[in-house]
């Protein structure tokens, strides 16, 4: 037989929940590398902080000050500039995940969501810190010198730690020796 529970209420959305999870396990404000990726969990809240279960809404998921940020995920369409358009349909019991990844440091990161599909009920949410994004693991040595050089001049050579984004590592400090096997050049 079937019960209907008359004091049951639908739970309706009232805003947005928003938490990050760095891949290692790191917390929102820790220091993410370039390249790895964040795992944000969106999830509809009710005006009493419980899950809105039943929200199926259209939104828009902002991630503020990057340069190099890519959003994926089931129903998420990436626009550039860190916006990305989430679909409808792709809501499971009111919850969401998008993989958000940034090739771009230093980057500090803000994420907000809003559902603006409604113009009397707006519906927004945003992660309660940033996320900091800082060059990865270094992979190579970029050289810089002058475009050209007079024969017999003496000139500078910029030598930069980089991760395999080409993001220099600034806090790095090293040895290097260049040495030329030409003649003439010494």
């Amino acid at each position: 037989s079937f019960i209907y529970d008359t004091s049951f209420v639908v739970p309706v959305i009232a805003s947005f929940d928003i938490a990050a999870s760095p891949a290692g396990g790191l917390v929102a404000a820790s220091h993410v590398a370039t390249g790895a990726k964040v795992t944000l969990t969106l999830t509809a809240k009710t005006i009493n902080d419980v899950a809105a279960v039943t929200y199926k809404g259209a939104a828009v998921l902002k991630v503020a000050t990057g340069s190099g940020v890519a959003l994926t995920g089931t129903g998420v369409t990436d626009l550039g500039n860190g916006r990305a358009t989430l679909s409808a349909d792709d809501w499971v019991v009111g919850e969401r995940v998008v993989t958000l990844t940034d090739t771009t440091s230093e980057d500090t990161l803000t994420v907000a969501i809003q559902d603006c599909t409604d113009a009397t009920n707006i519906y927004v949410g945003s992660l309660d810190s940033s996320i900091v994004i800082t060059a990865g693991a270094r992979t190579k040595i970029v050289v810089d010198a002058a475009e050209s050089v007079g024969q017999g001049d003496m000139f500078w050579v910029d030598v930069t730690y980089a991760d395999k984004y080409g993001n220099a590592r600034v806090t790095d400090n090293g040895f290097v020796s260049v040495s030329a096997n030409k003649l003439g050049v010494e």
